[in-house]
């Protein structure tokens, strides 16, 4: 495991590829590592912990090791330049705060496997033009916070025949496509 604020803000690291003996990447491990820019993890990571890549503000694309069960709470939150997300399937909640302030994600997938999508966890991404929640059923959302800020042109996908709970608020965001993919 990497420890607890092991490179919190080291602010000339750049690059990090973390050794395949790692599982778990502790609580703001690279916190405020603003010149950070590319992560490899290896597929045995099954646990990122809170705030581990918070204010890593170079970071443009976050791909999960394929083991990847679990991510805490603001793992991305203020990762401003990232545009490309993916959460892996097996995940089961997207997390408070996640990706909030990620101001230049444009476009997320919600694996089948998530039943719970949190608080504030999309909160003021203002270049977002996609959600696609792959759900057959679709997941628990805990508070209006969770789309807070988001542009008016930005589309929800969801399985045919289904909808996001509390949709009536999120109406005119809701557009239907059909089979399991995009």
């Amino acid at each position: 495991m990497l420890p607890g604020y092991f490179c919190d803000g080291c602010v000339q690291l750049e690059h990090i590829s973390v050794p395949n003996t790692i599982t778990r990447l502790w609580d703001y491990v690279f916190d405020k590592c603003t010149t950070l820019q590319e992560v490899t993890l290896p597929d045995g990571v099954t646990d990122i912990g809170r705030h581990v890549f918070e204010s890593c503000c170079c970071i443009t694309e976050m791909i999960p090791p394929k083991g990847l069960r679990k991510i805490g709470n603001g793992a991305f939150q203020g990762c401003r330049m990232l545009e490309k997300a993916v959460l892996p399937d097996g995940i089961d909640e997207v997390v408070d705060s996640l990706f909030s302030g990620c101001y230049t994600l444009t476009e997320i997938v919600i694996p089948k496997s998530v039943t719970t999508v949190s608080r504030y966890c999309f909160e003021n991404c203002q270049c977002m033009k996609r959600y696609y929640f792959l759900p057959d059923s679709p997941p628990e959302l805990t508070t209006t916070g969770t789309f807070l800020g988001l542009p008016k042109d930005c589309k929800f996908y969801v399985p045919k025949g289904r909808c996001l709970p509390d949709c009536g608020k999120l109406e005119q965001l809701c557009f239907l496509y059909g089979g399991n993919g995009r």
